[in-house]
């Protein structure tokens, strides 16, 4: 240097992300911090040990909520989305980190249920060097972050995009809403059956079913349909067996709430009445102004479980199209009762005191 200049040239190479460090990485930081959220909703507030299930989704939700974080007005659900794509020098285009990149379009992402089967991975403790096989959650959980990013477009078709992610009323609000709330529904380490179910249910509480038809579509779509079968799911991530006994179908429910509304003569309020609402006593009457033929009764709570149920209960001017059922043995609190035939799809939140 002391015989003259030196010349000194630096440059990033095209194409490289030389701090590529997954601190900067929008969609990590939102997945890590959705854990909390999870983690912290599921089975109340005092219990923090409720996502250790074989096939618990907490990756999954962590995955959909970061999707979630980084959706903007222009996009739509068959665009490829891959997670960590920054983390490892992708363009954002890129596969990323996931076995698929997110996507609606199932050439590009075909994960359903059956895929859960089987994902493990042998961890080796560094001091003992023991090997145990374990259950490997992220690839558990892009299966349910699949499935939840086929909703959230759905929602979207269905009632718009909002990009104000505090007060707008989009399908996007409404489907986080949604999730969150069904979060709070399931049970202390829920399978995938148990979470959707509580989906079904969080829908039901808050808008009387409105999106049924919607929610089932999507789920049978993905393998989580009427039949499909969880297993065991017991113990933590050592429960090998426990991922290796899931079945999938892809059958939709044959008549459910606000799916057959071409022949639902009878779904407004005014030709099905239920009172008095709330009932103080347990005991509920239900109306059918000028209907005669047969209803099936059902009242479901909001965790999803079948509480009462009659079917073929007959209706005419005999009874004044009236019919008496006693629910004093359930607890104060909301439920959802349901009433059906083949024509008829009634569904009404319904509040015991």
């Amino acid at each position: 240097m002391a015989n003259g200049p030196v010349n000194v040239k630096l440059e990033i190479p095209a194409g490289l992300y030389l701090y590529a460090d997954g601190d900067f990485d929008n969609g990590i930081i939102a997945h890590e911090y959705a854990h909390g959220i999870s983690t912290r909703l599921t089975g109340g507030r005092k219990n923090s040990s409720c996502l250790i299930a074989p096939e618990q989704m907490g990756e999954g939700w962590s995955d959909w909520i970061a999707l979630m974080m980084q959706i903007k007005s222009g996009d739509v659900g068959e665009t490829a989305k891959g997670i960590g794509t920054y983390a490892i020098n992708e363009k954002t285009t890129g596969g990323g980190i996931r076995s698929f990149p997110y996507s609606t379009n199932m050439t590009i992402n075909p994960l359903t249920f059956a895929n859960t089967n089987g994902k493990t991975f042998i961890y080796t403790d560094k001091t003992t060097q023991v090997k145990t096989e374990l259950v490997e959650p992220h690839d558990v959980g892009e299966v349910w972050a699949a499935t939840l990013w086929d909703l959230t477009w759905a929602y979207v078709g269905k009632y718009g995009f909002s990009s104000d992610i505090y007060s707008g009323t989009g399908g996007n609000n409404k489907v986080m809403r949604l999730v969150l709330d069904a979060m709070k529904l399931q049970p202390c380490n829920p399978s995938f059956i148990q979470a959707r179910n509580a989906i079904i249910s969080a829908d039901q509480a808050t808008t009387g079913g409105q999106d049924y038809c919607l929610i089932w579509k999507v789920f049978a779509r993905r393998g989580l349909g009427v039949n499909a079968s969880s297993g065991s799911n017991t113990g933590n991530d050592t429960n090998i067996a426990a991922i290796n006994d899931q079945v999938e179908d892809f059958t939709e429910p044959a008549a459910i709430p606000n799916c057959t509304l071409a022949v639902n003569k009878y779904l407004n309020s005014d030709k099905i009445g239920i009172y008095p609402n709330p009932s103080p006593k347990g005991v509920v009457y239900i109306h059918t102004n000028d209907f005669t033929g047969k209803l099936n009764i059902q009242v479901v709570d909001l965790a999803g479980r079948i509480v009462y149920r009659s079917v073929d209960v007959e209706f005419n001017s005999d009874s004044s199209f009236e019919k008496e059922i006693n629910l004093n043995q359930l607890q104060k609190g909301i439920y959802i009762i349901k009433v059906s035939n083949q024509e008829i799809n009634f569904t009404e939140k319904l509040f015991i005191k």
